[in-house]
């Protein structure tokens, strides 16, 4: 269990496959933790699309039960390459997603579910968002 004030970390491909790290690593999901070698590839030039926001207290199963069905539409986006999220038991989160390019984040953006969602998230599930969304210009992952 998230101990108030630590992380909870979550890396996802995207296929239900859990890259996550940490010792809070992964606690949304019920799939184990593979370690670093099943990280996602990012490459120059990918779009990384970061949501940094706070949660209200109202309907949390409401709030699971939307992520998770976004989670599995995400999955069959064009162009998505895989998340990162972490979040705080304050309701604190940040998750990024990437994508191959902006057209593909900009489709995303335009799904017909993820924008009824998103309007729900606004009304009901946060006290506020922000979102950067930004070009890669260089990535690279380290592990023992």
């Amino acid at each position: 269990m998230t101990k108030p004030g630590a992380l909870a970390n979550e890396r996802s491909n995207g296929k239900g496959e859990a890259t996550g790290f940490g010792e809070f690593a992964d606690l949304r999901r019920s799939v184990p933790f593979p370690g670093f070698a099943a990280m996602i590839q990012i490459s120059k030039g990918a779009i990384a699309v970061i949501f940094v926001s706070r949660r209200t207290s109202d309907d949390p199963e409401g709030y699971a039960r939307a992520a998770a069905e976004m989670e599995e539409e995400v999955i069959s986006a064009p162009g998505y390459i895989g998340h990162d999220s972490v979040s705080t038991a304050d309701g604190t989160a940040i998750t990024v997603s990437y994508w191959r390019d902006p057209q593909s984040a900009a489709e995303w953006r335009a799904h017909v579910r993820h924008s009824e969602v998103r309007q729900e998230g606004r009304a009901r599930w946060y006290s506020w968002y922000r979102l950067i969304v930004a070009e890669v210009d260089r990535a690279h992952h380290w592990h023992k």
